[in-house]
């Protein structure tokens, strides 16, 4: 230790530094300076005078690093909030929309100012409130923009002006590259419910499989909220799954929860309706928000599902089957 000179001291105060980002170049200079006093060497001028070079050069490195820090702070991009992404989309869709801030929504509409006022109060508003109580203990982070297209021609039109391509599907969807939930709102608000789910359910539970998205999602399509929370509803997709069991034509339980995303979709229209009205059964035997706690807090153990279904349910899922399909033939539209 005797043996460092001023610009070793330099080099291991300028490590120190990058590493710790720290001013330990203080520290350093205190031990090299009592060494020297313990072996029996004077700390006189000559001593301060070599060591003053490198007090200098890293002090300023030091300053220079944390004004770099605090100005990368500074120009970099401010926290994203609905009020500046409603100015983003003001400037994207002009003065013929109204404009509103809801929850972690930025919503925009050229519908009639009575039918946007109602799906922010209540949709945007409420819904959010409830699945929050119900179901996510993660709150996003991030801003979602809504469009809310007052008639098909309205939607479609925006869309492939926005997105660069024509809608799919004539009630809406939610583009996750862009955090945007796309409507046609004179099909009525149940798509909007659904579609938040999705893009609510990605900061909660990110691996969620699509059996459990799209049952959850589309079983609030058709809703009301209550002090608990969500209640889904029998809606229109009723008839394609009592019609697929009179037809033998339903997968099993066990399968519609076990294919793989792809293998869902491609059944889609039994696959839906099948995840749907289990996700209601669960609901209707008040195991529903047990089961989407114990799926996403325990994902690793088993990532279909099917463990935490059989968990809250007390039952196999073959037992769990004959029951379930007696009792959706039993429902009523």
């Amino acid at each position: 230790m005797s043996g460092i000179g001023p610009w070793e001291l330099l080099i291991i105060g300028a490590i120190l530094c990058a590493l710790v980002g720290v001013p330990v170049l203080v520290v350093v200079v205190l031990l090299v300076l009592f060494k020297k006093k313990q072996c029996g060497q004077g700390i006189g001028t000559g001593t301060m005078r070599a060591a003053l070079p490198a007090l200098v050069f890293l002090g300023g490195f030091w300053a220079l690093s944390v004004g770099v820090s605090a100005a990368g702070a500074e120009t970099g991009e401010a926290k994203e909030t609905p009020e500046k992404v409603l100015a983003e989309m003001k400037k994207e869709l002009g003065d013929g929309f109204q404009y509103r801030a809801v929850r972690c929504f930025a919503a925009a509409s050229d519908a009639d100012p009575a039918s946007f006022d109602r799906i922010a109060h209540f949709t945007l508003g409420d819904c959010y409130d409830a699945y929050e109580k119900q179901f996510f203990k993660t709150r996003p982070a991030q801003v979602y923009r809504v469009y809310l297209f007052k008639d098909d021609a309205s939607y479609r039109k925006h869309a492939k002006e926005l997105f660069g391509s024509v809608p799919d599907t004539p009630f809406g969807y939610y583009l996750d590259s862009r955090r945007a939930l796309v409507m046609n709102i004179a099909t009525g608000g149940g798509t909007l419910v659904h579609e938040m789910f999705h893009a609510l359910v990605r900061v909660d539970f990110p691996d969620i499989p699509a059996w459990a998205n799209e049952g959850l999602g589309s079983l609030f399509e058709q809703c009301h909220v209550t002090d608990e929370g969500l209640v889904g509803l029998v809606n229109w997709r009723l008839p394609i799954l009592q019609d697929a069991i009179r037809k033998n034509e339903l997968p099993t339980l066990r399968k519609i929860m076990t294919v793989d995303d792809a293998a869902f979709y491609a059944a889609r229209a039994g696959n839906y309706a099948g995840a749907r009205y289990f996700m209601m059964y669960l609901q209707e035997n008040r195991r529903l928000v047990d089961f989407y706690a114990k799926f996403r807090d325990n994902f690793k153990k088993d990532r279909t599902g099917v463990r935490f279904a059989e968990e809250v349910l007390g039952r196999k899922l073959e037992e769990v089957e004959p029951d379930w399909r007696k009792w959706v033939m039993g429902l009523k539209r």
